[in-house]
């Protein structure tokens, strides 16, 4: 099962009336299927995984039927643009934050105890599977770095990646653990420095030289 954002969705994105979406060329360019709403030319990380473990690709949840025999296969919530913060990625309009992507994996775990006789079985099941999480760099690019956002004017750094933390913790808590998940993966984030959403929202005010700063001082290595 994976949550995360656009460095793993894999066409969650492609029906919403969203700004941030990747089914069209050049994405998919060097993918068998063309443009699937990969953020990427080919693979993500998990597709990577799935043909090394032996595993088919991971569905998107948007794509499931919800037969209970495809969906003992995994599903994929992930939404280019999600943050662990609900108004993170707002620019996009629309996408599916992390809570959501919790709630659409209950309603998964309800649909297999259905067809699996009741949620004990569907708990043995799932807590035999791999999560793979990966969150967190949407809640700065496209909130807390954004000039139209008032994040960063309520909470230093600190303060701010704390509030994530707990939040984080939280959501993993209550959305994986309860249902019995299996090993989980969690990701560092991706590498931002480059990242074209940063400079936009950081071009008035020294906005930019102030996140350039604090981005070297938060960084290790």
């Amino acid at each position: 099962f994976v949550f995360g954002d656009s460095l793993l969705d894999s066409g969650n994105n492609n029906n919403l009336a969203s700004l941030a979406k990747a089914n069209y060329l050049p994405y998919g360019i060097d993918f068998a299927a063309g443009p699937t709403g990969r953020f990427c030319n080919g693979y993500t990380i998990v597709d990577e995984l799935a043909e090394l473990l032996g595993l088919p690709l991971v569905p998107a949840y948007s794509q499931v039927s919800g037969s209970g025999q495809q969906l003992l296969q995994g599903v994929n919530y992930a939404s280019a643009a999600a943050g662990i913060l609900d108004d993170s990625g707002g620019n996009f309009v629309a996408r599916i934050p992390f809570n959501q992507q919790i709630q659409n994996f209950e309603s998964t775990v309800g649909q297999i105890a259905v067809s699996a006789g009741g949620t004990s079985a569907a708990a043995s099941i799932v807590s035999r599977s791999i999560v793979f999480v990966g969150l967190g760099s949407n809640d700065y690019l496209n909130n807390y770095i954004m000039a139209n956002y008032e994040t960063r004017r309520h909470y230093t750094p600190q303060q701010f990646a704390d509030l994530l933390v707990t939040q984080y913790t939280s959501q993993l808590t209550v959305g994986c653990t309860r249902r019995g998940r299996g090993g989980s993966w969690w990701p560092g984030w991706g590498r931002w420095g480059a990242s074209r959403p940063s400079w936009r929202g950081a071009r008035r005010g020294g906005a930019r030289r102030r996140w350039t700063s604090w981005w070297r001082r938060s960084t290790p290595g």
